[in-house]
């Protein structure tokens, strides 16, 4: 948020729900009597916060704000800081009640001064950084910044594709695509997760009707799935919605939730088996790497296993990983459940996990991830 010279920012009496971060530029506090005198309070600058205690009650702004240099400001709205707060342990939330009750005690005292500057510390700017990188994600997702990329999911014993895991992108104006590993995290700890997992359900669904009438061959995508959205209270009728909106075949999907996930959270078994119920096909993604039982295995209503790309890449130095490998899809054909392997690239990688009984494979060895229109004319010269 940009503030020109003079402009003011808030006034005495405002109602208020956000805070400021400023990035750059000073900022004058100011009061106003009842004789609509105006008493200077303090100048803030970079890296210094003000309207804090909007993020604490409901209370209407006790002084006014003004841009005395041209400002640019980061704006914490009160329900962006409350999802973290819930968020975090229990102990946590009862620290910054505790130091929340104390600030606002401080604001009423009388003779204290509730914008005494705290001075920028490392962490502090490190913070901003931060949040300043959260927003800027935010605003992605508004302005369409994000784009699905498509990795190929070949049969392991003809190499055809037979489907595609779903990948979310970030398309950076000012810097180009941007690595999911910089921008995965803060959704999935954000409420953002829940909108943002609903539109790569509609965009995976536009993918396929446009595949499936293009291409013309048998094509499964996998979609990933975040325990935040599976635990979301509305997630099987936003998915059956979405179903009917679109008029999909919920079998030309695999909905993809990591083991981790699958063991944090009794829920799980009932929602997956609702998906099932509606047609979906359910996957285990990095199977091997969390702590899951055999039990566990056995009752969960899945179709899928996605071997971790930790034990592709350990297969031909390890022995004792080949022969868990080498159970895992033993187990799996028990429990009529097909194998993926993931992260395959090499060819002597790919001749020993078919050898091993993997069904399908995925990896830089067969394709990487790529926009639907390469994907569209890949399928059509297969």
């Amino acid at each position: 948020m940009n503030v020109d010279k003079n402009k003011i920012i808030f006034r005495q009496g405002e109602k208020a729900n956000t805070a400021y971060l400023i990035e750059s530029g000073q900022v004058e506090i100011f009061y106003t009597n009842k004789m609509n005198i105006d008493t200077h309070l303090t100048v803030l600058g970079q890296g210094e916060l003000f309207g804090e205690m909007a993020l604490i009650d409901a209370n209407v702004r006790s002084a006014s704000a003004r841009a005395l240099t041209e400002v640019s400001l980061h704006v914490i709205q009160k329900d962006q800081l409350l999802e973290k707060v819930n968020a975090s342990s229990s102990l946590v939330q009862l620290i910054v009640k505790i130091l929340m009750e104390r600030l606002r005690r401080l604001n009423q005292a009388e003779g204290g001064d509730p914008f005494q500057k705290v001075q920028s510390t490392d962490r502090h700017n490190d913070a901003l950084e931060k949040i300043k990188y959260e927003n800027e994600i935010f605003e992605a997702y508004k302005k369409n910044e994000f784009v699905i990329y498509h990795q190929p999911i070949v049969d392991m014993k003809t190499r055809a594709i037979v489907g595609s895991e779903a990948l979310i992108r970030w398309q950076r104006p000012k810097d180009g695509m941007v690595s999911p590993g910089q921008f995965i995290d803060i959704l999935e700890n954000s409420s953002m997760i829940v909108p943002v997992g609903y539109w790569i359900f509609e965009q995976c669904f536009l993918d396929s009707k446009k595949i499936q009438s293009s291409v013309q061959k048998p094509f499964s995508i996998s979609i990933n799935v975040s325990g935040r959205q599976f635990l979301h209270h509305d997630f099987i009728s936003t998915v059956k919605d979405l179903v009917l909106k679109h008029q999909i075949n919920p079998a030309d999907f695999k909905i993809e939730i990591v083991e981790r996930v699958m063991m944090e959270s009794g829920l799980l078994m009932n929602i997956l088996s609702e998906l099932r119920k509606i047609g979906f096909q359910i996957s285990l993604d990095d199977f091997g790497t969390g702590f899951s039982s055999l039990q566990y295995l056995a009752d969960m209503s899945i179709d899928f296993l996605k071997i971790d790309r930790s034990f592709v890449v350990n297969l031909f130095n390890d022995e004792k990983t080949k022969s868990v490998v080498r159970s895992i899809i033993y187990l799996a054909k028990q429990l009529n459940l097909k194998v993926i392997a993931e992260g395959i690239e090499s060819e002597a990688e790919a001749t020993l996990i078919q050898e091993l009984g993997a069904d399908m494979g995925q990896g830089y060895l067969f394709s990487k991830p790529l926009d639907f229109e390469t994907l569209i004319k890949l399928l059509s010269t297969k």
